[in-house]
Protein backbone atom coordinates (compact mmCIF):
# COMPACT_ATOMS: atom_id res chain seq x y z
CA UNK A 1 0.00 0.00 0.00
CA UNK A 2 2.83 2.39 0.81
CA UNK A 3 4.34 1.74 -2.63
CA UNK A 4 1.03 2.71 -4.33
CA UNK A 5 0.78 5.98 -2.35
CA UNK A 6 4.39 6.91 -3.18
CA UNK A 7 3.77 6.30 -6.86
CA UNK A 8 0.66 8.53 -6.83
CA UNK A 9 2.60 11.40 -5.17
CA UNK A 10 5.36 11.12 -7.79
CA UNK A 11 2.83 11.34 -10.64
CA UNK A 12 1.23 14.46 -9.12
CA UNK A 13 4.64 16.18 -8.71
CA UNK A 14 5.60 15.52 -12.33
CA UNK A 15 2.31 16.93 -13.57
CA UNK A 16 2.71 20.12 -11.48
CA UNK A 17 6.26 20.82 -12.74
CA UNK A 18 5.72 19.90 -16.38
CA UNK A 19 6.99 22.38 -19.07
CA UNK A 20 4.55 25.15 -20.06
CA UNK A 21 3.14 25.63 -16.58
CA UNK A 22 3.38 29.23 -15.27
CA UNK A 23 2.82 30.06 -11.63
CA UNK A 24 0.99 33.23 -10.63
CA UNK A 25 4.24 34.72 -9.31
CA UNK A 26 6.20 34.53 -12.58
CA UNK A 27 7.40 37.98 -13.68
CA UNK A 28 6.78 39.08 -17.29
CA UNK A 29 9.83 39.39 -19.57
CA UNK A 30 10.62 41.47 -22.62
CA UNK A 31 13.24 41.27 -25.34
CA UNK A 32 16.44 43.12 -24.63
CA UNK A 33 19.46 44.05 -26.70
CA UNK A 34 20.83 41.43 -29.05
CA UNK A 35 17.99 38.99 -28.25
CA UNK A 36 18.68 38.79 -24.51
CA UNK A 37 15.82 38.96 -22.10
CA UNK A 38 15.39 41.20 -19.14
CA UNK A 39 12.65 41.68 -16.61
CA UNK A 40 10.04 44.27 -17.57
CA UNK A 41 11.04 47.42 -15.62
CA UNK A 42 7.44 48.63 -15.37
CA UNK A 43 5.09 46.75 -13.09
CA UNK A 44 1.57 46.06 -14.35
CA UNK A 45 0.25 47.38 -11.04
CA UNK A 46 2.30 50.62 -11.09
CA UNK A 47 0.14 53.64 -10.31
CA UNK A 48 2.44 56.14 -12.08
CA UNK A 49 4.34 55.18 -15.26
CA UNK A 50 8.07 55.76 -15.47
CA UNK A 51 9.01 59.16 -16.95
CA UNK A 52 12.21 60.59 -18.36
CA UNK A 53 13.51 64.15 -18.55
CA UNK A 54 13.48 65.50 -22.09
CA UNK A 55 15.78 68.22 -23.38
CA UNK A 56 14.25 71.46 -24.64
CA UNK A 57 13.81 70.80 -28.38
CA UNK A 58 14.20 74.52 -29.09
CA UNK A 59 17.73 74.64 -27.66
CA UNK A 60 20.70 73.60 -29.72
CA UNK A 61 23.80 71.75 -28.62
CA UNK A 62 25.68 75.05 -28.60
CA UNK A 63 23.53 76.32 -25.72
CA UNK A 64 21.77 78.84 -27.98
CA UNK A 65 18.31 78.51 -29.49
CA UNK A 66 18.10 76.47 -32.66
CA UNK A 67 17.64 78.48 -35.86
CA UNK A 68 18.39 81.67 -33.94
CA UNK A 69 19.79 85.00 -35.12
CA UNK A 70 22.65 86.83 -33.39
CA UNK A 71 23.15 90.51 -34.27
CA UNK A 72 26.37 92.37 -33.44
CA UNK A 73 25.85 96.13 -33.64
CA UNK A 74 27.36 99.43 -32.54
CA UNK A 75 30.40 101.39 -33.63
CA UNK A 76 33.88 100.73 -35.03
CA UNK A 77 34.96 98.36 -32.26
CA UNK A 78 32.50 95.73 -33.52
CA UNK A 79 32.56 96.99 -37.12
CA UNK A 80 36.24 95.98 -37.35
CA UNK A 81 36.69 97.00 -40.99
CA UNK A 82 33.65 95.34 -42.53
CA UNK A 83 33.94 95.09 -46.32
CA UNK A 84 30.38 96.24 -47.01
CA UNK A 85 28.57 98.14 -44.28
CA UNK A 86 25.29 97.78 -46.14
CA UNK A 87 25.55 93.99 -45.95
CA UNK A 88 24.84 92.51 -42.49
CA UNK A 89 26.54 89.25 -43.50
CA UNK A 90 29.82 91.18 -43.79
CA UNK A 91 31.22 90.34 -40.36
CA UNK A 92 34.54 92.19 -40.24
CA UNK A 93 38.10 90.95 -39.93
CA UNK A 94 38.96 87.46 -38.72
CA UNK A 95 40.12 88.75 -35.33
CA UNK A 96 36.82 90.52 -34.56
CA UNK A 97 34.13 89.14 -32.24
CA UNK A 98 31.41 88.72 -34.88
CA UNK A 99 33.65 86.77 -37.25
CA UNK A 100 35.11 84.57 -34.52
CA UNK A 101 31.63 83.92 -33.10
CA UNK A 102 30.22 82.86 -36.45
CA UNK A 103 33.24 80.69 -37.22
CA UNK A 104 33.04 78.82 -33.90
CA UNK A 105 29.29 78.15 -34.18
CA UNK A 106 29.47 77.03 -37.81
CA UNK A 107 32.45 74.76 -37.25
CA UNK A 108 31.25 73.16 -34.03
CA UNK A 109 27.45 73.30 -34.15
CA UNK A 110 26.34 73.53 -37.80
CA UNK A 111 23.10 71.68 -37.04
CA UNK A 112 22.01 74.48 -34.69
CA UNK A 113 21.67 76.70 -37.77
CA UNK A 114 22.78 79.93 -36.07
CA UNK A 115 22.80 83.03 -38.29
CA UNK A 116 25.23 85.82 -37.36
CA UNK A 117 24.90 89.39 -38.62
CA UNK A 118 27.08 92.44 -38.05
CA UNK A 119 25.58 95.92 -38.47
CA UNK A 120 28.13 97.89 -36.47
CA UNK A 121 29.12 101.10 -38.22
CA UNK A 122 32.31 103.09 -37.72
CA UNK A 123 31.72 106.53 -36.22
CA UNK A 124 28.21 105.82 -34.92
CA UNK A 125 26.89 107.47 -31.79
CA UNK A 126 23.95 106.30 -29.67
CA UNK A 127 21.66 108.71 -31.51
CA UNK A 128 22.80 107.51 -34.94
CA UNK A 129 22.19 103.87 -34.04
CA UNK A 130 18.72 104.78 -32.77
CA UNK A 131 17.91 106.36 -36.14
CA UNK A 132 18.80 103.05 -37.82
CA UNK A 133 17.71 100.59 -35.14
CA UNK A 134 14.97 99.03 -37.24
CA UNK A 135 17.18 98.41 -40.28
CA UNK A 136 20.24 97.40 -38.26
CA UNK A 137 18.59 95.46 -35.44
CA UNK A 138 14.88 94.72 -35.21
CA UNK A 139 14.22 94.02 -38.92
CA UNK A 140 16.74 91.17 -38.67
CA UNK A 141 14.53 89.42 -36.08
CA UNK A 142 17.34 88.79 -33.59
CA UNK A 143 17.22 86.31 -30.74
CA UNK A 144 20.46 87.71 -29.30
CA UNK A 145 21.93 91.23 -29.60
CA UNK A 146 25.53 92.13 -28.80
CA UNK A 147 25.82 95.93 -28.59
CA UNK A 148 28.89 98.14 -28.26
CA UNK A 149 27.92 101.82 -28.49
CA UNK A 150 28.82 105.09 -26.78
CA UNK A 151 32.44 105.53 -27.81
CA UNK A 152 31.79 108.39 -30.23
CA UNK A 153 29.51 110.15 -27.77
CA UNK A 154 32.66 111.09 -25.87
CA UNK A 155 33.92 113.60 -28.45
CA UNK A 156 31.07 113.99 -30.96
CA UNK A 157 28.42 114.76 -28.34
CA UNK A 158 29.01 117.62 -25.91
CA UNK A 159 25.62 117.37 -24.18
CA UNK A 160 25.14 116.57 -20.51
CA UNK A 161 25.48 112.93 -19.58
CA UNK A 162 21.84 112.83 -18.48
CA UNK A 163 20.80 113.37 -22.10
CA UNK A 164 23.20 110.73 -23.40
CA UNK A 165 21.81 108.27 -20.87
CA UNK A 166 18.26 109.16 -21.88
CA UNK A 167 19.08 108.48 -25.53
CA UNK A 168 20.70 105.18 -24.62
CA UNK A 169 17.61 104.06 -22.74
CA UNK A 170 15.38 105.24 -25.58
CA UNK A 171 17.39 103.03 -27.96
CA UNK A 172 17.10 100.02 -25.66
CA UNK A 173 13.38 100.65 -25.09
CA UNK A 174 12.77 100.67 -28.83
CA UNK A 175 14.74 97.48 -29.39
CA UNK A 176 13.03 95.65 -26.52
CA UNK A 177 9.59 96.77 -27.67
CA UNK A 178 10.06 95.18 -31.09
CA UNK A 179 12.02 92.04 -30.22
CA UNK A 180 12.22 89.42 -27.50
CA UNK A 181 15.96 89.26 -27.96
CA UNK A 182 18.47 88.74 -25.17
CA UNK A 183 20.67 91.84 -25.04
CA UNK A 184 24.36 91.71 -24.10
CA UNK A 185 26.04 95.10 -23.65
CA UNK A 186 29.74 95.74 -24.10
CA UNK A 187 31.26 98.53 -22.05
CA UNK A 188 32.96 101.23 -24.16
CA UNK A 189 36.37 102.37 -23.02
CA UNK A 190 39.19 104.81 -23.70
CA UNK A 191 42.73 104.49 -22.38
CA UNK A 192 45.32 107.24 -22.60
CA UNK A 193 47.58 106.74 -25.59
CA UNK A 194 50.46 108.43 -27.38
CA UNK A 195 48.78 107.67 -30.71
CA UNK A 196 46.05 109.83 -32.20
CA UNK A 197 44.20 107.93 -34.92
CA UNK A 198 41.74 110.77 -35.62
CA UNK A 199 43.29 113.99 -36.86
CA UNK A 200 42.28 117.00 -34.77
CA UNK A 201 40.74 114.90 -31.98
CA UNK A 202 42.95 114.98 -28.84
CA UNK A 203 41.63 111.69 -27.46
CA UNK A 204 43.41 111.82 -24.12
CA UNK A 205 41.38 114.85 -23.12
CA UNK A 206 38.22 112.71 -23.35
CA UNK A 207 39.27 109.91 -21.01
CA UNK A 208 37.21 111.36 -18.15
CA UNK A 209 34.04 111.75 -20.23
CA UNK A 210 34.45 108.25 -21.62
CA UNK A 211 34.66 106.90 -18.08
CA UNK A 212 31.27 108.51 -17.40
CA UNK A 213 29.82 106.85 -20.49
CA UNK A 214 31.34 103.51 -19.47
CA UNK A 215 29.74 103.78 -16.03
CA UNK A 216 26.43 104.73 -17.60
CA UNK A 217 26.41 101.61 -19.82
CA UNK A 218 27.31 99.35 -16.90
CA UNK A 219 24.73 100.93 -14.62
CA UNK A 220 22.01 100.70 -17.28
CA UNK A 221 22.84 97.04 -17.85
CA UNK A 222 22.50 96.34 -14.13
CA UNK A 223 19.20 98.20 -13.86
CA UNK A 224 17.74 96.35 -16.84
CA UNK A 225 19.19 92.97 -15.95
CA UNK A 226 21.31 92.82 -19.11
CA UNK A 227 24.67 91.04 -19.08
CA UNK A 228 27.62 93.38 -19.58
CA UNK A 229 31.09 92.63 -20.92
CA UNK A 230 33.28 94.78 -18.66
CA UNK A 231 35.96 95.77 -21.15
CA UNK A 232 37.84 98.20 -18.92
CA UNK A 233 38.21 95.73 -16.08
CA UNK A 234 39.09 92.85 -18.41
CA UNK A 235 41.94 94.90 -19.87
CA UNK A 236 43.06 96.16 -16.47
CA UNK A 237 43.30 92.62 -15.10
CA UNK A 238 44.99 91.40 -18.29
CA UNK A 239 47.68 94.05 -17.90
CA UNK A 240 48.12 93.08 -14.26
CA UNK A 241 47.90 89.30 -14.65
CA UNK A 242 49.71 88.79 -17.94
CA UNK A 243 51.94 91.84 -17.98
CA UNK A 244 50.37 93.20 -21.15
CA UNK A 245 50.76 96.82 -22.14
CA UNK A 246 47.67 98.25 -23.77
CA UNK A 247 49.80 100.28 -26.20
CA UNK A 248 51.39 97.08 -27.50
CA UNK A 249 49.13 94.04 -27.09
CA UNK A 250 45.64 95.24 -26.19
CA UNK A 251 44.89 98.49 -28.03
CA UNK A 252 47.40 100.68 -29.79
CA UNK A 253 45.29 103.85 -29.87
CA UNK A 254 43.40 103.44 -26.59
CA UNK A 255 40.11 102.60 -28.34
CA UNK A 256 40.39 99.87 -30.96
CA UNK A 257 41.46 96.45 -29.68
CA UNK A 258 44.33 94.61 -31.25
CA UNK A 259 44.27 90.85 -31.79
CA UNK A 260 44.97 89.95 -28.16
CA UNK A 261 42.51 92.55 -26.91
CA UNK A 262 39.77 91.23 -29.14
CA UNK A 263 40.44 87.68 -27.97
CA UNK A 264 40.10 88.71 -24.32
CA UNK A 265 36.76 90.39 -25.02
CA UNK A 266 35.61 87.47 -27.15
CA UNK A 267 36.45 84.95 -24.42
CA UNK A 268 34.36 86.97 -21.97
CA UNK A 269 31.46 87.15 -24.43
CA UNK A 270 31.48 83.39 -25.07
CA UNK A 271 31.49 82.73 -21.33
CA UNK A 272 28.63 85.20 -20.76
CA UNK A 273 26.55 83.55 -23.50
CA UNK A 274 27.41 80.11 -22.07
CA UNK A 275 28.48 78.59 -25.38
CA UNK A 276 29.00 74.87 -24.84
CA UNK A 277 32.44 73.41 -25.34
CA UNK A 278 34.26 76.71 -25.77
CA UNK A 279 37.69 76.77 -24.15
CA UNK A 280 38.77 80.36 -23.43
CA UNK A 281 42.39 81.30 -23.80
CA UNK A 282 42.01 83.96 -21.11
CA UNK A 283 40.03 83.27 -17.95
CA UNK A 284 39.52 86.58 -16.19
CA UNK A 285 37.21 86.92 -13.19
CA UNK A 286 35.39 90.27 -13.02
CA UNK A 287 32.80 89.32 -10.38
CA UNK A 288 34.03 91.87 -7.84
CA UNK A 289 33.86 94.61 -10.47
CA UNK A 290 30.45 93.41 -11.66
CA UNK A 291 29.03 93.41 -8.14
CA UNK A 292 29.32 97.17 -7.65
CA UNK A 293 26.99 97.75 -10.61
CA UNK A 294 24.66 94.91 -9.68
CA UNK A 295 24.32 96.26 -6.15
CA UNK A 296 23.73 99.73 -7.49
CA UNK A 297 21.11 98.38 -9.90
CA UNK A 298 19.35 96.44 -7.15
CA UNK A 299 19.15 99.54 -5.01
CA UNK A 300 17.53 101.66 -7.71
Amino acid sequence: MKKVIAALIAVLLLAYCAPGTVTEHTAPVSAGAEGSFVSDPVSDTSSSPATETKENPNMGKSGLKRDSVVVFTGDSILDDWRNDRNDPTSLGKADGPAYMFSLYLNENYPDDNITVYNTAYTGYTVQMLYQKYEQYITDLNPDYIVMYIGTNNAWHDSRDMELVEKDFNTLLDAVCAKTNAEVILMEPFLFESDMNFTAGVPLNTYVGRMAEISDMVCRTGAERGFPVIYCRELFRIAMEKYGYKYTRELTSDGIHPRKTGYRILFDALMAEMKINGYQPKYKIDVDSYRSKYLNRGDAS
